[in-house]
């Protein structure tokens, strides 16, 4: 296996809370942390590699009124309102998805707040900046899985 396979393996671990977290992950791979950092720049550079971040836990912080919000947004306009509603915050997830006849709704965000009256203005607010009242709030219900593939943040 090519070394950065290997580091894309290694690193989609969770790091240890240290003051040098690449320092475990690069003896694992028989590297010194320069020498991983400076690979891990090189993916970013060619863009295998996004960003490197933190996964929150939003029920554990508190974020515990979850909901996917689909979108009726005319596709002259999905890309400039999924751009505004990907720079909001409160937005995790932004997708632009196929119409289909018996589902016009186009784009869809998973958005997280901290109660019922937050979740009900954010979503009046994203309606106000996308000029549209078309849309269909999906509760969260329960979380039934998630893995490491499917957070956002961590090599996307």
């Amino acid at each position: 296996m090519a070394i950065d396979n290997k580091i894309l393996l290694v690193l989609s671990e969770p790091l240890e809370i240290c003051r040098e977290p690449f320092s475990g992950p690069a003896a694992r791979l028989g590297l010194r942390e320069k020498e991983l950092l400076a690979k891990l720049r090189g993916l970013k550079r060619i863009g295998i590699v996004r960003r490197i971040g933190a996964v929150i836990s939003h029920r554990a912080a508190g974020f515990c009124r979850n909901a996917l919000v689909a979108w009726k947004i005319d596709k002259s306009r999905a890309e400039d309102v999924g751009k505004i509603f990907a720079l909001l915050p409160e937005v995790s997830h932004c997708y632009q998805r196929k119409k289909s006849p018996e589902w016009p709704y186009s784009i869809y965000t998973m958005i997280h707040a901290k109660t019922e009256k937050e979740k009900a203005r954010l979503i009046k607010k994203m309606a106000r900046e996308a000029g549209t009242n078309s849309y269909v709030v999906l509760d969260t219900l329960m979380e039934l899985k998630k893995t490491k593939q499917d957070i956002e943040g961590i090599w996307a």
